[in-house]
């Protein structure tokens, strides 16, 4: 019963970042536009995911595409946060790098369109673990509270939901994982519960003129 409700409340929890995407978007720089369009597909994808699976339809299909999105918006976002060119170009190179991945994964049938990416999201969740943690490092060391950047929620959204999920997703074909996917389930809104509040943070940042990272 508790791990039904989860997974339904997890099922349309991005709704939340949105509605806070959606009220604070006048304020937004380049960088959160951009964020705020991969929950704006989150949502379409989550709606639509839901009703196939509430009609007994495999949604494995736009899972796998929605993930390849998510990975290369993520990316993109987290670059225009570091200071340091070189990584800047770096994490866009990871993107063709990883569309190719993702490619050769589904042609060749490592992992197949209709079925849980293992290996890609593996990937994904290790890469997106080690940016976010690198930079709550790097805010960390601006000397100020790094709870007042709106970079900071969205950093430690992306450490808690990729980092608690990697063995998950890793040992996906193990029946004893399966029962334990109701941890994904709290992850998930936990998460998108933090990048609401990167996005309010966001808005109270430009509101008060704190300068930004």
């Amino acid at each position: 019963m508790l791990g039904h409700l989860l997974l339904e409340i997890s099922g349309y929890s991005s709704i939340i970042a949105f509605l806070f995407g959606a009220v604070f978007f006048r304020d937004f720089n380049k960088d959160l536009k951009l964020y705020f369009i991969l929950f704006v597909i989150a949502v379409i994808f989550d709606l639509i995911i839901n009703y196939l699976t509430s009609q007994g339809i495999n949604s494995w299909l736009l899972i796998n595409f929605w993930i390849l999105i998510e990975y290369v918006a993520t990316i993109y976002v987290f670059s225009y946060w570091q200071k340091n060119s070189q990584l800047q170009n770096i994490l866009r190179w990871t993107i063709p790098v990883y569309i190719v991945f993702w490619i050769i994964a589904k042609v060749f049938e490592i992992e197949g369109l209709h079925w849980f990416p293992q290996y890609t999201r593996s990937v994904s969740s290790i890469i997106l673990t080690v940016l976010a943690l690198y930079t709550l490092i790097k805010l960390g060391e601006t000397g100020s509270f790094i709870y007042k950047h709106y970079q900071f929620w969205i950093s430690v959204g992306v450490l808690l939901y990729f980092s608690g999920n990697i063995v998950l997703f890793s040992l996906s074909d193990l029946k004893l994982v399966s029962n334990l996917f109701f941890i994904h389930n709290i992850l998930d809104i936990s998460a998108n519960f933090l990048y609401a509040g990167g996005f309010w943070c966001h808005h109270y940042q430009v509101k008060h003129g704190i300068s930004f990272y």
